[in-house]
């Protein structure tokens, strides 16, 4: 457990787990989708102001999604950090062509 604690922090500290990598698929939304997502999921900052697009929203569920799969890799941090970043790509994937979506709260 110290040892995923500390590769958490490390994922952290590289801000893997807010910042979406470029070359990924961009999601598509209605625009009824988009005013929705807005009012419910992305996070805001004290004031209300948006702090992230859905681009971003999906990273940050996908990566933490991803997180807990590095439970059931065997090896080094960096086997696990490899794996933790597939693993997080391919839930981003998912989520953007509207193939799998993970529960509301699950989005919060």
């Amino acid at each position: 457990m110290k040892e995923l604690k500390i590769l958490k922090e490390q994922l952290f500290a590289n801000k893997f787990f807010s910042t979406a990598p470029d070359g990924i698929y961009e999601p598509k939304f209605s625009p009824n989708s988009l005013e929705i997502m807005k009012k419910r999921h992305l996070m805001r900052d004290i004031k209300g102001n948006l702090l992230e697009n859905p681009r971003q929203m999906f990273w940050r569920v996908a990566s933490h999604m991803a997180f807990e799969d590095i439970k059931y890799v065997k090896g080094a941090n960096p086997r696990k950090q490899r794996a933790i970043e597939k693993s997080a790509k391919e839930f981003y994937n998912l989520m953007a062509e509207n193939r799998f979506l993970p529960g509301s709260r699950v989005l919060f």
